[in-house]
């Protein structure tokens, strides 16, 4: 009886300690999930925000690159505008110093008296010279002298343009230069710009990837979360299955007791029935001896004592029938209601039955007096042996 209370508490402890280890698994691993999933959640919100921000920088960064551009292009513009006026002052230029030329070798000539003809000069009479000629000589040097003047005022002011246009040609060098210096620090940032663009549309791309990754990770997850939903479903469900066994088992383990304490009494009544025909023999046998010799030669008659054999002391026979109370599926064997009281004995073999059906058979390897545990031998159509199964000695 003690072994057998011993096998069952065995048993049932182990199936408690075994579904608490696995809610509590599954209780972990639901908890980890639902954490890991507030976490991508988060990072997803930040890669969301992040996203924001770098194409709102990428927008910003686009049209600047195009106000540039067009800054760029203005200058360009300005420069080519520029050209244009500094070839055409080269071109006044040239045209002035041609004209200024022209009139210096006029002047020249004019001073040498070799390039110089009057038309206008009066012949001479007789020899000498008239009043006349020396009027139109007179007028005719004073508008020379006039065109003189003239001229060198003319020459002045060609002095002063040429002056300002080489004072204007070289503002026009220096503004040039500038623009050209401008012109390759727009060109520098343009490629900075641009390069600038391109690592971040990178970025968006590795980010788009990541972000895609990431959801794809939440699905699969959350897929996972539902899978180990059901799975704790089923354990749950297999825990009320395994506490309805536990109480049926204890409800069997309570009539086992009650039969088991019943019997004792039987046998303690037994014992005592005993204990008081031996009194009354010893009894009757001393009276015996004190009685006359009359009534010591008559035979003292008792009642004869009738020994009825017990059925459970007897050899088990074919037919013997019982139930499994408990069974071990990851050790291979199971618990049946029969003993050495029934005449079991290790090697026998019993049928299991369910439903008028064959299941399977078990092999005895181990008895105790009310109980016996046997090995798994055979499983038909893939059953599973329960509780409360019916076992037949083969």
């Amino acid at each position: 009886m003690d072994s057998k209370s011993k096998i069952i508490t065995v048993v049932l402890l182990v199936l408690v300690i075994g579904v608490g280890f696995i809610a509590f698994k599954f209780y972990s691993d639901n908890q980890s999930l639902v954490q890991e999933n507030n976490k991508l959640k988060k990072d997803r919100a930040g890669l969301i925000q992040e996203n924001s921000k770098l194409s709102h920088r990428y927008s910003e960064a686009r049209n600047e690159a195009q106000a540039l551009q067009d800054k760029w292009q203005a200058l360009q513009d300005k420069v080519s505008a520029i050209e244009e006026e500094k070839q055409d002052l080269e071109r006044k230029y040239r045209s002035i110093a041609q004209e200024r030329d022209t009139l210096l070798s006029k002047l020249k000539e004019y001073k040498s008296g070799g390039g110089v003809s009057i038309s206008s000069t009066p012949s001479y009479t007789g020899g000498e010279k008239s009043d006349q000629y020396w009027a139109d000589f007179i007028r005719q040097k004073t508008q020379l002298q006039v065109v003189v003047e003239n001229l060198k005022t003319q020459l002045s002011d060609i002095k002063v343009k040429s002056s300002a246009l080489e004072k204007e040609n070289k503002e026009l060098s220096l503004k040039i230069d500038q623009l050209a210096k401008d012109k390759a620090d727009l060109q520098r940032r343009i490629a900075f710009k641009e390069r600038a663009m391109e690592l971040m549309s990178q970025d968006l791309v590795s980010e788009r990837e990541a972000r895609k990754k990431a959801v794809e990770t939440l699905a699969k997850l959350k897929q996972d979360n539902i899978q180990l939903k059901r799975e704790l479903v089923l354990a749950n469900s297999a825990k009320v299955k395994l506490n309805r066994q536990l109480q049926q088992v204890t409800q069997a383990r309570e009539l086992l007791d009650r039969k088991i304490t019943e019997v004792e009494n039987v046998l303690k009544e037994k014992a005592l029935q005993i204990s008081q025909m031996q009194e009354q023999i010893e009894k009757a046998v001393r009276e015996a001896k004190t009685a006359s010799p009359t009534k010591s030669s008559a035979a003292v008659e008792l009642p004869p004592i009738v020994v009825k054999p017990d059925s459970k002391s007897q050899v088990a026979v074919s037919g013997l029938r019982g139930q499994i109370i408990a069974v071990n599926e990851r050790e291979k064997f199971v618990i049946i209601d029969l003993g050495e009281a029934s005449g079991v004995k290790p090697g026998a073999v019993f049928k299991v039955v369910r439903d008028g059906r064959a299941i399977g058979q078990v092999e005895v390897i181990e008895t105790r007096k009310e109980v016996s545990a046997a090995n798994i031998k055979e499983i038909k159509d893939k059953a599973i042996f329960k509780a409360g199964d019916t076992v037949v000695l083969r």
